[in-house]
């Protein structure tokens, strides 16, 4: 009877113990080049003008805006933080003003649209097509 009571503490402990344990898991994962859904060329064009682009390709990307030198960013990896919604990260080239280095936007897909943030700003609507 005693070995009994001890085997059945034993295991109580023991399942106790591994039901404590906390497991930790990491869903988000770092994918190369840039999700299909977003390639492509899109616009941001108020009153008619086509003041800023994003050529998004399959393993870079391109930002241009009325009068800048464009900034070219290559070694492109992204990752998955909701529905339809990217963070891309790579590295950006040095061209003008722009210093180079890596740059990260966070792009998120509706319909026809695509808005782009650039951390510290606010969204940007981009219309899909270009000139």
């Amino acid at each position: 009877m005693k070995k009994w009571i001890q085997l059945i503490v034993i295991l109580f402990s023991f399942t106790l113990g591994l039901s404590s344990t906390s497991v930790i898991t990491k869903a988000s994962s770092w994918h190369k080049g840039t999700p299909s859904l977003i390639r492509g060329t899109w616009s941001y064009n108020p009153r008619g003008q086509v003041w800023g682009q994003y050529r998004i390709k399959r393993a870079s990307y391109y930002s241009g805006w009325m009068g800048m030198p464009g900034i070219k960013v290559t070694g492109v990896k992204y990752r998955v933080l909701g529905h339809y919604k990217y963070e891309l990260t790579g590295h950006g080239h040095k061209n003008g003003m722009y210093k180079g280095g890596r740059d990260t936007i966070i792009v998120k897909r509706q319909t026809h649209y695509l808005y782009v943030k650039i951390p510290g700003q606010t969204a940007t609507k981009y219309y899909h097509g270009g000139l």
